[in-house]
Order: C-alpha cells, then sequence, then structure tokens
C-alpha cells in the first residue's frame, strides 16, 4: 500500500473514532479555524523547546541558554515551518544603485 494511502486510511480512523470532536471543529468560518492550527503548532514548538531546557538543567548564562534553544529551533525547523513562514518578512531584492 503506498504511504499516501496509508496515511489517509490512519486519518480516516482517528477522525471516525473522535468525530463528536473533529465536528464541532467545521462549524468555525475558515479563517477562525486557521488560527487554531496555527496555534497548535505554535503550542507543539513550546513543548518541544520547553523539554529541551528541561533535560538540560542549569545554564551558565543566558547566552547558553539561547544557544541552544537557536541550535533547536534549527533541528526543528521542518517540522513547524508553518511557524516560520508566518513569521517571515519579505525579502528585498538588492540596491541596484550604479
Amino acid at each position: 500500500m503506498e504511504f499516501d494511502l496509508l496515511f489517509r486510511w490512519f486519518v480516516g480512523q482517528s477522525w471516525r473514532r473522535a468525530w463528536e470532536h473533529v465536528v464541532p471543529l467545521f462549524g468555525f468560518p475558515p479563517d477562525i479555524r486557521k488560527m487554531i492550527y496555527t496555534t497548535n503548532a505554535v503550542e507543539s514548538l513550546n513543548r518541544s523547546l520547553r523539554k529541551i531546557i528541561k533535560t538540560r538543567g542549569s545554564f551558565p548564562n543566558d547566552e547558553a541558554a539561547m544557544k541552544l534553544l537557536y541550535l533547536a529551533r534549527l533541528m526543528t525547523s521542518g517540522s513547524s515551518s508553518r511557524i516560520s513562514e508566518a513569521g517571515r518578512s519579505p525579502r528585498t531584492s538588492p540596491s541596484t544603485d550604479t
């Protein structure tokens, strides 16, 4: 079975088991649903960063903690691309003054 089909089957099964919790979500307008999805992504990133800090214990200074969080964010960048895309400022093209 192809991965895509298998994934869809598992998602369908999960939705059927929790249907009474899934249906109310679709009662919200699309803009509100998008905020709910984004909030879940932010909470997921926050949870992973808290876990990293908690397992490390103490830090010699604030800079050491910030470096660890930065490296952790780089490692999790693929799983939270929605957050990074939403927070990214538009790139400007270099000036062509001659």
